[in-house]
C-alpha cells in the first residue's frame, strides 16, 4: 500500500530548534550551500524510519540496507544536545484512494460483521455503516522523543494522531516507559458520527450475544 508523505515536520532535531515544515513531493530537491539543514531533513526521515521500523528510539545506526554508519542517536540528534529537550517529528500521509481494506479497523468491521446473525445484521444497521477508512482523506503522526533519566535512555513520551487535519487521539508513555495511557480521544471526530458509535456498539452487543448465547452452546 502507497502512502506518499506529504510533509515531514521538525522540532528540536540538530540544528532546528522550532517547528519546520518541510513539504514533500513525489520528487524533492533539496539545494542550499553547506549547514544550511540538507542533510538535517535526511538524517530525520532516517530517526523516523528507525523508529517506526525499528522501534528504536536511539536511532544512532542509520543502517540502510547491507550499509550502516554512527550518526551518534538520540544525545546527537536532540537540538544543542539538551536533553532536557523534546525531539518532535511528525508526517503526514496522503490517503485520498489508497486501498486501505486490510487495515486493523476494516478487518475488525468484518469480523464483527462476520460474527452477527443476518437479523442483527439488519437490525443494528451495520449494513449501512460506511467502513470507517473510507472517510479517512490524510493522516497526521507526531512523535514525541524524549530522554528518560529512570532508563537513562530516550523513549516515545507522545504519540499524536490527526485525520483529515483535525485532532483525532493522543497517547503518552510514562517516564520509566512503563505504562501508557490514552491521554485524548475525540469521539465526536467526523470520521466517528454519533450513528457509527451506536451502531458499533449495538453489532458488539449482539455478535457477543450470537457467539456465547447461542443454541449450539
Amino acid at each position: 500500500m502507497v502512502m506518499p508523505i506529504k510533509s515531514l515536520t521538525i522540532q528540536n532535531f540538530k540544528g532546528i530548534g522550532s517547528k519546520q515544515v518541510v513539504p514533500l513531493m513525489p520528487i524533492t530537491l533539496l539545494f542550499g550551500p553547506n549547514s544550511a539543514g540538507k542533510s538535517t531533513i535526511l538524517h530525520a526521515l532516517n530517526y523516523l524510519n528507525d523508529l517506526v521500523n525499528r522501534f528504536d528510539p536511539n536511532g544512532g545506526s542509520g543502517q540502510h540496507g547491507s550499509t550502516a554508519m554512527d550518526l551518534g542517536g538520540f544525545v546527537h540528534f536532540v537540538h544543542q544536545h539538551d536533553k532536557a529537550r523534546s525531539i518532535s517529528l511528525a508526517v503526514d500521509l496522503d490517503l485520498d484512494g489508497a486501498d486501505l481494506s486490510e487495515t486493523r479497523v476494516n478487518r475488525a468491521y468484518r469480523q464483527l460483521y462476520e460474527a452477527a446473525s443476518p437479523a442483527h445484521r439488519l437490525n443494528s444497521g451495520l449494513a449501512d455503516l460506511t467502513p470507517i477508512t473510507a472517510r479517512v482523506l490524510g493522516v497526521t503522526f507526531t512523535l514525541e522523543i524524549a530522554w528518560s533519566g529512570e532508563l537513562d535512555g530516550p523513549f516515545v513520551r507522545r504519540l499524536g494522531i490527526r485525520i483529515n487535519e483535525s485532532d483525532f487521539a493522543s497517547l503518552e508513555c510514562s517516564d520509566d516507559a512503563r505504562t501508557a495511557k490514552i491521554s485524548s480521544l475525540f469521539l465526536d471526530h467526523e470520521v466517528l458520527g454519533a450513528e457509527d458509535i451506536d451502531g458499533w456498539k449495538a453489532v458488539a452487543r449482539t455478535a457477543f450475544a450470537d457467539r456465547f448465547f447461542s443454541d449450539d452452546g
